[in-house]
């Protein structure tokens, strides 16, 4: 079965140069502290990210898509969220950096186990972070790591709220699917007429995960992104939200993947205070 699964930029935070306007970049002596986190592939490494004299009652995980591997490929996640009220916390997937285990190449069949294994991980971080004290524990996923963030949040106790960015709610087979067709040249549209029809079974869908999970969520999605189906996405989350679960989205007008505006190139970062918001109130 050949790797569907698109290396996608580092993350989607890596991709994004910050205008002044927005840029929260931490102090050079932001002060930083590390942590192991026990995992069933032995332990998970990361650090989290405070501004100097704040005391933060809610703690941000963030995980990137399919290229991450060691915690710096999501640090500009940091200058993104990180304020007086929230820290910000990066890690090394598992088999990468400080972090034990084997490093696995993600593809459309072994995301069927990867993604449950790697949303394993994320929750033995957030029990961790749990017991040093923090009030509120979010996850922030971008591309596959919105398959993780549902993975996770169906499994832990510990978890307040998350934030899927550009994927996440389809599964692996139909975003793949997707993505395959507009790699030939298809237009969204008409990849999103086909796609239903064409995807398999095979990979991970979390269709059970987000039935299970009761915390709310948040995606934000591109409208114009030819890597994952952000109307297919839609679909499967008013549905969910019709039956009762706490779940929302942003589509984002003009946006790709990346962020990117297709017609101008220019980084996208409208929907940030939404997901502000959303973050200073859900689960409270």
């Amino acid at each position: 079965m050949p790797n569907l699964l698109r290396p996608l930029f580092i993350a989607t935070f890596a991709s994004l140069a910050l205008p002044e306007t927005l840029r929260a970049e931490p102090p050079v002596e932001n002060p930083v502290i590390p942590f192991e986190a026990p995992s069933p592939e032995g332990r998970i490494a990361g650090e989290v990210h405070q501004l100097p004299g704040s005391d933060p009652e809610t703690v941000l995980v963030i995980s990137g898509g399919s290229g991450v591997g060691v915690r710096t490929d999501t640090s500009a996640a940091i200058g993104l969220f990180l304020n007086e009220t929230t820290a910000v916390a990066i890690y090394d997937r598992r088999g990468f950096g400080g972090s034990s285990g084997r490093s696995t190449v993600p593809n459309t069949s072994n995301s069927a186990w990867l993604i449950p294994a790697l949303g394993a991980d994320l929750v033995a971080i957030t029990d961790h972070l749990d017991e040093l004290g923090y009030d509120r524990i979010g996850i922030v996923g971008s591309s596959m790591g919105g398959w993780i963030n549902a993975a996770a949040a169906a499994r832990s106790d510990s978890i307040d709220f998350a934030v899927s960015l550009v994927g996440g709610a389809s599964s692996v087979s139909i975003s793949d699917t997707f993505d395959a067709l507009t790699d030939t040249g298809l237009s969204i549209d008409a990849a999103l007429e086909m796609t239903p029809n064409q995807a398999g079974a095979v990979g991970y869908d979390p269709a059970c995960d987000l039935a299970q999970a009761s915390i709310p969520m948040l995606w934000v999605l591109g409208e114009r992104d030819d890597s994952n189906p952000s109307r297919l996405d839609i679909e499967v989350i008013e549905t969910l939200a019709s039956a009762g679960q706490p779940y929302q989205y942003i589509l984002v007008e003009q946006a790709d993947h990346n962020f990117l505006n297709v017609e101008t190139g220019q980084v996208m970062l409208d929907w940030v205070p939404d997901m502000a918001r959303f973050t200073a109130s859900a689960g409270r």
